[in-house]
């Protein structure tokens, strides 16, 4: 399966989630930040997106995407229940 283009990921996202901003538009790589409210809390949500790319003769072979909670910071449950 061939990895989706930065601007493809982009509007699939935006698509889903249009409160979902790029701030990282380049070729190589996207970056999205936005809100998700799972149930009751709203998180802020941090996206990074790196398509297989060729550039000055090297190719990055492997697409990856990083998901990351940025607010509120998620601990342990205080309750001691997990």
């Amino acid at each position: 399966m061939r990895p989706l283009s930065t601007a493809d990921q982009d509007a699939a996202i935006r698509r889903l989630f249009p409160a979902f901003r790029q701030t990282c538009p380049f070729d190589f790589m996207g970056m999205w930040r936005g809100p998700l409210r799972p149930l009751a809390r709203t998180y802020k949500i941090g996206i990074a997106y790196f398509p297989r790319v060729r550039f000055a003769g090297a190719v990055i072979a492997n697409s990856w995407i990083t998901v990351e909670v940025l607010d509120p910071v998620i601990g342990l449950d205080p309750r001691g229940t997990g």
